[in-house]
């Protein structure tokens, strides 16, 4: 999901954007924590913050376990009029 999957807001039907909050690791570096919300350029109405957990197994594969900014996409578009 991206920029382009965000309804307008329902407030005052301006863009939204998908941001990319706070960016790290966890204690240990084992995990990549973002945290996303959507805001609205025009109001400034925002959605909560939603983390992401992104981590790498024995055999290299990239597990997802939360993503946290498609999470955001939907919380927002969830409170958004009917189209």
């Amino acid at each position: 999901m991206t920029n382009d999957d965000l309804k307008p807001c329902p407030f005052c039907g301006k863009r939204a954007v998908l941001i990319n909050v706070t960016k790290g690791y966890n204690y240990r570096n084992e995990a990549l924590i973002d945290s996303f919300r959507v805001r609205c350029d025009g109001c400034l109405a925002t959605t909560d913050s939603f983390e992401s957990d992104i981590r790498i197994n024995e055999e290299g594969k990239v597990l997802i376990k939360h993503n946290g900014a498609v999470e955001a996409i939907e919380a927002w578009n969830r409170r958004c009029k009917n189209d």
